[in-house]
C-alpha cells in the first residue's frame, strides 16, 4: 500500500521597499557630496529600525519595512545639522545638509604648572609609564620619617616592604622581581646623579645599629620636592642596564628669588599596638590541661581506672605534683608580649632657610628625627642636613651645588 503524504509549506515574505538617494553638503555657499552621513529609519518612538550610512559618491541605499506604522529619516553627521524627514512612500530622496555653526558667548582660559621629568620632556608629551608625587601634599597630611614611609601605597605598581623598626632598610620593588641572581633594587637618582645605597666593605653588620642603616638614606621627606618613578623600559632606557629594575627620581627642593624665608615644623606622634589575642592565665590554662586530660580518658573509658592515675602521678612528661605544678610552673601568669611591647612616640622637627637674588639662590635645611618602635630596644635617631646653592651665569647657563 503506497501512502502519500502532502505537506503544505507557507511562506510569508514581509514587503519593503527600498529608498535611494544623494546627500550634499553646503559650506561657504558650496554644494559637494557628503560621505560618511549617517542614515536611520525611526519608529514613531524614536527607535531605530534600519540605517546605513553615504559610501565615497554620497549615495545611500536603504529598506523601508512596511507596517511600522509612521517613519521618519534622520540625517546626521559631525558639523552639520541634523534632519528629520518623514517618510511618505517616496522611492528616491535628495538631501543637502546645511554647517551647524554655533558661537561661544565666553572662553575662559586657565593656567596650570606644566611639570617636566628629569629628561625635559613635558608630562603630556610623555608616552612612557612615568607616576609623580609632590612630596608638600604628604608630609602636610601623614607624619613620615623617611622617603619609604612617603611612597608606601601611593604609586600604583611599586611595593615597598619594610622589617617594622624604625630605620630598617626597605626593600623596594617596581612592577615585581625582574631578577633572582642579582639586586632587584630601582636605581635611585637624586638631582640627576645617581644614589647608590650599597654596603662598602667597612661596614660592621655585627655592631651597626639602626641609626647606622638609616644613616645610608640619610634623606629627610621634607628636603624633597617630588618623586617620578620610571617604571618600563621606554622610560628607563637613557640609564642603560643600571635603571632595569625601574628608576626613582627625586628632586629635592631649592632656593627661589626674594627675601630669605624661614619655616620651622615640629610634629608630635603616637604608636600604640592594637589589642592582641586573648591568652588564659595561669589557673585558666591549669583548669583547662585538667579538662583536656579527663575527656580524653572519658574517651578511652579509663577514667576511673587505676590506669588513668599511674599515667598523671608516674609519666615524667605529665608530672602531676600537684604542689610542682601549681606553685612553681603557673602561679606567676606572665605576658610576656606586654613585656616587650610599648607604646611609641615620634618627635619630628625641621628648620629651613631659603631665598635669593637675581644670579644666586640658596636653601638650607637641618632635620631632627627621634622614633621610637613599638617593641623595647627599638628606636631611631637622625640628624641630617642639607644645602643647596644655585647661580645662574646667563640664560644658558647655571651652576647647583647640593651638599
Amino acid at each position: 500500500m503506497l501512502l502519500l503524504a502532502v505537506l503544505g509549506i507557507s511562506m510569508s515574505i514581509s514587503a519593503q521597499t527600498i529608498l535611494t538617494g544623494h546627500v550634499y553638503e553646503m559650506f561657504e555657499g558650496k554644494k559637494s557630496i557628503a560621505i560618511g552621513v549617517n542614515i536611520s529609519v525611526n519608529n514613531s518612538q524614536n527607535r531605530m529600525i534600519e540605517g546605513t550610512v553615504t559610501n565615497y559618491n554620497g549615495e545611500f541605499s536603504l529598506r523601508i519595512p512596511e507596517g511600522k506604522g509612521q517613519l521618519t529619516l534622520v540625517f546626521s553627521y559631525i558639523g552639520m545639522k541634523t534632519q528629520s524627514i518623514p517618510y511618505t512612500g517616496q522611492t528616491s530622496l535628495e538631501v543637502v545638509m546645511s554647517e551647524d555653526a554655533q558661537a561661544l558667548s565666553d572662553v575662559v582660559v586657565s593656567a596650570r604648572r606644566e611639570y617636566k621629568s628629569e629628561m625635559g620632556i613635558t608630562m603630556r608629551e610623555q608616552t612612557a609609564a612615568t607616576e609623580r608625587i609632590q612630596m608638600n601634599d604628604i608630609v602636610a597630611l601623614t607624619p613620615v620619617t623617611s622617603v619609604e614611609e612617603a611612597l608606601q601605597g601611593r604609586l600604583a605598581g611599586v611595593d615597598i616592604l619594610t622589617g617594622g623598626d624604625p630605620g630598617a632598610r626597605s626593600s623596594i620593588r617596581i612592577r615585581g622581581t625582574a631578577t633572582l641572581n642579582t639586586s632587584a633594587d630601582p636605581l635611585i637618582v637624586i638631582n640627576g646623579v645617581p644614589y647608590s645605597t650599597d654596603i662598602d666593605d667597612s661596614f660592621d653588620f655585627s655592631t651597626a645599629n639602626n641609626d647606622d642603616y638609616a644613616a645610608m638614606l640619610n634623606l629627610s621627606p621634607y628636603d624633597i620636592e617630588s618623586i617620578e618613578v620610571l617604571k618600563d623600559a621606554a622610560s628607563t632606557a637613557i640609564y642603560g642596564t643600571a635603571g632595569a629594575n625601574g628608576v626613582l627620581l627625586i628632586t629635592t627642593k631649592t632656593g627661589s628669588k626674594g627675601k630669605p624665608r624661614f619655616t620651622v615644623s615640629s610634629k608630635f606622634t603616637a604608636k600604640h599596638e592594637p589589642e592582641s589575642i586573648p591568652m588564659l592565665n595561669g589557673k585558666e590554662y591549669v583548669a583547662f590541661i585538667q579538662d583536656a586530660i579527663w575527656n580524653t580518658a572519658n574517651a578511652k573509658g579509663v577514667a576511673n581506672s587505676a590506669d588513668l592515675l599511674d599515667l598523671l602521678y608516674d609519666t615524667p612528661e605529665i608530672n602531676f605534683n600537684k604542689d610542682w605544678r601549681y606553685f612553681n610552673e603557673y602561679n606567676t601568669s606572665t605576658d610576656w608580649l606586654s613585656q616587650v611591647i610599648q607604646s611609641a612616640y615620634t618627635f619630628d622637627n625641621n628648620f629651613s632657610m631659603s631665598g635669593g637674588g637675581e644670579k644666586a639662590t640658596y636653601r638650607f635645611s637641618l632635620s631632627l628625627a627621634d622614633e621610637d618602635g613599638t617593641t623595647i630596644g627599638t628606636n631611631m635617631n637622625r640628624l641630617s642636613t642639607s644645602f643647596n646653592i644655585a647661580y645662574r651665569f646667563s640664560d644658558k647657563l647655571r651652576v647647583d651645588a647640593d651638599f
